[in-house]
């Protein structure tokens, strides 16, 4: 129950918090309360992002260059003094600002790296310059262009996500 209210037999009560080691605002829980709860620890999963990400319309240039670079979805730190790291969470917040924002290349690096940190958003920029150079995944598809003139393995990898999201928005 919740105060007088008594909640129905099919509510379930979930509740997320940090661990201490995180450097999180954290209390230890006291032990009579602790013990009512069943503690799991979550782990990020590359797999399932993805299949979350393209559901969820994250922009395909970030599903693109987590699919190679998968040891980028997380980089959370406990020793580092960052305040920005990447998670599944701040990679969406890189993706609205792709898709909202509509300024210059210097201060879309500047938000980035608000977001996943300082190294992660130049190479993050980085792979972007290179896969922008692409041809468009619709005149692959259509047989317009059969060669690509750019090898680079990073940029295939966006190249594969942006014909998967034409051919997901083409059913």
């Amino acid at each position: 129950r919740v105060g007088k209210y008594h909640l129905p037999k099919n509510v379930v009560m979930v509740a997320a918090g940090n661990r201490e080691s995180d450097k999180g605002v954290t209390y230890r829980m006291p032990t009579p309360l602790a013990n009512r709860f069943i503690h799991l620890e979550m782990k990020t999963d590359f797999a399932s992002y993805q299949i979350w990400a393209v559901k969820n319309n994250i922009h395909q240039d970030v599903v693109g260059y987590l699919s190679f670079a998968k040891q980028d979805l997380y980089d959370f730190d406990s020793k580092s003094s960052s305040r920005a790291f990447a998670t599944p969470r701040t990679w969406t917040f890189v993706s609205q600002l792709l898709q909202d924002s509509e300024c210059d290349d210097e201060t879309l690096i500047n938000l980035i790296a608000g977001t996943i940190g300082e190294g992660l958003a130049v190479k993050f920029m980085a792979h972007r310059k290179i896969s922008s150079r692409l041809p468009q995944p619709e005149d692959i598809l259509s047989g317009k262009v059969k060669d690509l003139e750019i090898k680079e393995v990073s940029a295939m990898y966006s190249l594969v996500i942006s014909m998967c999201y034409e051919l997901k928005d083409a059913v």
